[in-house]
C-alpha cells in the first residue's frame, strides 16, 4: 500500500510511551483514599470513620515507588551518554520522557504515602477516642 504511512521512528515510539504513562500512573492519587478534610477538628471521629473510609495499606504506594524509580533509572542511564554527545535528539527525547514519567510516578507515590500516613493518624486518633469513651462509660 503506497498511501499508508507507518511511523517507526523513535520519536513516535516515545510519544506513544508518553501517552500511555499517565494511564499507568496515579495509583497514589486515584486509588489511595485519605481521611476526610477537617477530621482533626471534629468532635466525633466515629461519624467520619463510618461515612468515609480511608486506605491504610502502602502496597500501591510501594509498587508505584518502585516503578517510578525504574523509570527514573532508565531515563538517567539513557541520558548519561548524551552529556558528551548532544547529537542524538531521539535519545534525548526518550530519556527526558522516562525522567518525566519517573517524576509523575514519584509525585503520585508521595501523595499516596501522605494520604496513608494521614489515615493511620486518623485511625489512631479514632482508637484513642473510643478508649476514652469506654473509660468514661466505665466510671
Amino acid at each position: 500500500m503506497k498511501g499508508s504511512r507507518k511511523c517507526h521512528s523513535p520519536i513516535w515510539a516515545t510519544l506513544a510511551i508518553l501517552l500511555i504513562v499517565p494511564l499507568l500512573s496515579g495509583c497514589g492519587l486515584i486509588f489511595v483514599k485519605g481521611p476526610p478534610p477537617g477530621w482533626q477538628d471534629a468532635p466525633d471521629l466515629e461519624a467520619f470513620a463510618l461515612t468515609q473510609p480511608c486506605t491504610e495499606s502502602k502496597t500501591l504506594v510501594a509498587i508505584e515507588s518502585v516503578i517510578g524509580a525504574a523509570y527514573t533509572l532508565v531515563g538517567g542511564i539513557a541520558l548519561v551518554p548524551l552529556i558528551g554527545d548532544g547529537d542524538q535528539p531521539e535519545r534525548a527525547v526518550f530519556s527526558m520522557s522516562f525522567l518525566a514519567a519517573g517524576g509523575a510516578f514519584g509525585f503520585s507515590a508521595y501523595q499516596g504515602n501522605k494520604r496513608v500516613n494521614d489515615c493511620r493518624t486518623f485511625r489512631a486518633s479514632l482508637a484513642e477516642q473510643r478508649r476514652r469513651d469506654r473509660e468514661e462509660d466505665g466510671n
